[in-house]
């Protein structure tokens, strides 16, 4: 693979930045999985709503991987009601304090409630092969749409 100068870098993270917030993009987890930092795992679709209920995501490691950080998007916010999210390994949870979103709201950045890991570090520490599925707990009140959530992670092996 060739080596990219500082301003085509430069320009080609523009452009990831550019695409970031649209989680419709057809080729945003195309970019997100080749820069190696994180996975974009859609949970609800952006044209429907959706009913809470578990594995609305699943894949099975490409590799072992340690998650660093979550976050969370929404296409349309939920009227009332805070959309709620659980990643897990093997059918396990990683989080004790579940990702969420609130009410009228978009991103869980900004979230009341942050997000908290399980206490045992293992429970992120993800082998190759293993199974991570997401789970969305409440979706809100109806009119949730477009939910993406963002599994950040080292690459272990």
């Amino acid at each position: 693979m060739p080596t990219l100068s500082t301003s085509e870098t430069a320009i080609a993270s523009a452009a990831v930045r550019e695409i970031a917030g649209d989680p419709s993009h057809p080729i945003e987890a195309l970019m997100y999985v080749a820069t190696n930092d994180v996975f974009v795992c859609p949970v609800i679709g952006d044209v429907t709503t959706d009913l809470a209920g578990t594995q609305k995501f699943s894949m099975r490691a490409p590799f072992a991987f340690t998650i660093t950080d979550l976050r969370a998007s929404l296409f349309t916010a939920a009227a009332s009601g805070t959309p709620t999210f659980d990643v897990n390994k093997n059918g396990t949870t990683t989080i004790t304090t579940k990702l969420t979103i609130d009410a009228t709201e978009t991103t869980s950045l900004t979230a009341a409630a942050a997000y908290a890991f399980s206490a045992t570090a293992a429970d992120r520490q993800f082998a190759s092969d293993d199974i991570m599925t997401i789970d969305v707990d409440s979706n809100g009140a109806s009119g949730t749409k477009g939910a993406v959530v963002y599994v950040y992670y080292q690459r272990t092996a």
